[in-house]
């Protein structure tokens, strides 16, 4: 799929499941750059929570109601 096209099947997807996944969005290096953002956000890790992964390990997670303008509200988008 090319960047920046949405087909007339995914908005169709989206509009009965409420949801669509867009695989290969990112390239791998937009990946490690948002992987890195997240890392070093210090707002970020301060609105996280830990919550059990059932393996023992912790799982820190974000939510917000709305995108921001950040990196995170540009991906959301």
């Amino acid at each position: 799929m090319s960047k920046g096209v949405i087909s007339d099947d995914l908005v169709l997807a989206y509009h009965e499941d409420g949801y669509v996944l867009v695989r290969g969005m990112l390239d791998a290096e937009e990946i490690g750059l948002l992987s890195r953002a997240a890392r070093e956000d210090r707002v970020l890790d301060q609105k996280s929570f830990g919550k059990g992964d059932g393996e023992g390990g912790i799982v820190r997670l974000s939510l917000w109601n709305h995108p921001t303008d950040t990196i995170y509200g540009m991906i959301a988008r």
